[in-house]
């Protein structure tokens, strides 16, 4: 089992596996026929299972991690390697429920146990159940304070819901409880770092990486903190940051061209490249993971060939400049990017389009927006939130457009105050409409008609009842909301017929 735990391990740091390194697979043969001779059947599972996450089958040696679950719900060791291969795989059901299943099997006492309630946290964010994620993971840290991956779970949580100074707080606070895990500390310090990008506090989210992720890069040499730096370094840029030399401070990964572990790490090891002017290397690693794609079989050759050949080439356009290639490339992926593994903040790597005005960026641009801002709308734990959200946003977008927008006056005209109950139902009917091309232009001609209306009625109700002096409370209430939900939705149909009609 020791063994079988350490070359699982191995075979997650998505740094090797069985086809291009010899030493590792020989290690795993000789586990194999271990397993065989002297192994319980428990054992054996174990070994199948890492065996075939290193041979690339990594749906099966998931099964193969259930399988033993089945059996052995309280088998901690299977539980996580699980969780982890949902995590690589974009499969964010099952790395809920992976844990969902066996947590209510466990007494409570048992070794490492409050473990469990951080990986349930993470699930549960990656499915946008924000408050219960949050709740397991201040459980988790509740017993046990130094657990990294609840304390990333955390992050998660207030970076979807856009809680930057309050996550900023958490992370700094609890730094030395989190930091010695080396394993995860580098990302945990990525997660502080996209805090301040959010607040547009660059100068801060660059001095993380020098002092924190590009020194444990350098030590490492791991491709999960090659990840972080580069995704970093290339949100930076989307913000217009100039970040300097600092793409040159990279370790070189070319050992790491032709492993195609994973097509996650591929489509950050290309623009790293790109970005350090080694175009002969990012050229090899273009061309060995097309060849990849076509030629080996497994979970990772097929997402390859479906969407990571497809998303490397569109960033590596963006890269170079070739901006309607980009979109060529990744419109058609869009909403199948999640299967190439991570979590929903770093799909953000890949949707973090520029501040730039070419149109072949715009429908893009608008449909990332629009599904954030469901997820937001709709999970918030405030109306502030979603507020700052939909007014930095709209800023952007109209930036985008050629058109100058000052961030606090659309905070302050497109919102004043909704009750906080209405808040969901309101802003999730909104934007699922907005999600739908087709019906975007009969909404914009329905709501320009409908603020005329809802702007007119309550100057008569009011006109009415001042009249007849019955003036209430209730009856300003309800005025207010109609011309504050007039002119949400016009004004949301405003910034969708300016990019309708600027294309």
């Amino acid at each position: 089992m020791p063994r079988a735990f350490r070359l699982g391990l191995e075979g997650m740091g998505m740094s090797t596996c069985a086809r291009v390194n010899p030493v590792f697979t020989e290690e795993l043969q000789q586990l194999n026929k271990d397993a065989a001779d002297y192994g319980t059947k428990r054992e054996q599972k174990h070994v199948k299972a890492v065996k075939q996450w290193a041979e690339g089958e990594m749906r099966a040696a998931a099964n193969t991690w259930e399988d033993i679950l089945a059996e052995f719900p309280t088998d901690l060791m299977a539980c996580k390697f699980a969780h982890e291969a949902y995590f690589f795989m974009g499969d964010r059901w099952n790395k809920r429920d992976s844990v969902k299943r066996v947590i209510g099997k466990y007494k409570g006492t048992e070794p490492c146990y409050s473990y469990l309630h951080g990986m349930l946290a993470f699930g549960l964010e990656e499915c946008g159940e924000y408050r219960k994620a949050e709740k397991e993971a201040q459980q988790a840290l509740s017993l046990n304070r130094f657990d990294s991956w609840a304390t990333h779970a955390t992050a998660h949580v207030m970076e979807m819901e856009g809680r930057q100074d309050e996550g900023i707080h958490f992370m700094e606070n609890t730094v030395n409880d989190w930091k010695p895990g080396w394993m995860i500390a580098t990302h945990n310090f990525w997660h502080n770092a996209l805090f301040y990008i959010e607040k547009a506090e660059y100068e801060i989210s660059l001095s993380i990486f020098d002092q924190e992720i590009s020194p444990r890069l350098a030590k490492s040499g791991s491709m999960l903190d090659m990840v972080d730096a580069v995704s970093l370094l290339w949100r930076l840029e989307m913000e217009g940051v100039n970040v300097g030399k600092r793409w040159n401070t990279l370790p070189s990964m070319q050992k790491h061209i032709h492993d195609h572990v994973i097509v996650f790490n591929d489509v950050h090891l290309g623009p790293m490249l790109l970005k350090m002017e080694d175009y002969d290397d990012e050229i090899k690693l273009h061309d060995s993971l097309v060849n990849f794609s076509r030629c080996c079989t497994g979970d990772n050759a097929r997402v390859s060939r479906l969407v990571g050949v497809p998303l490397y080439e569109g960033m590596i356009h963006y890269g170079r400049g070739n901006f309607d290639e980009a979109a060529a490339k990744l419109l058609p992926i869009r909403d199948t990017v999640y299967t190439i593994g991570g979590s929903n903040a770093q799909e953000g790597y890949s949707n973090s389009y520029p501040n730039t005005s070419y149109k072949s960026f715009q429908r893009m641009i608008n449909d990332s927006y629009i599904d954030r801002g469901m997820k937001v709308g709709k999970y918030a734990c405030s109306l502030k939130v979603f507020r700052q959200f939909l007014a930095t946003k709209t800023a952007r977008i109209l930036y985008i457009l050629g058109k100058t927008a000052d961030n606090e006056k659309i905070l302050d005209e497109m919102l004043l105050e909704v009750d906080e109950s209405s808040k969901e139902s309101i802003f999730h009917s909104v934007f699922t409409v907005l999600k739908e091309p087709h019906l975007r232009t009969p909404f914009f001609i329905g709501c320009l008609s409908l603020q005329l209306i809802v702007c007119i009625w309550p100057i008569i109700y009011l006109s009415t009842d001042i009249l007849e002096e019955n003036f209430s409370e209730e009856t300003s209430q309800i005025a207010s909301l109609a011309f504050i939900m007039a002119n949400f939705i016009a004004g949301m149909g405003g910034m969708f017929i300016i990019e309708k009609y600027s294309l």
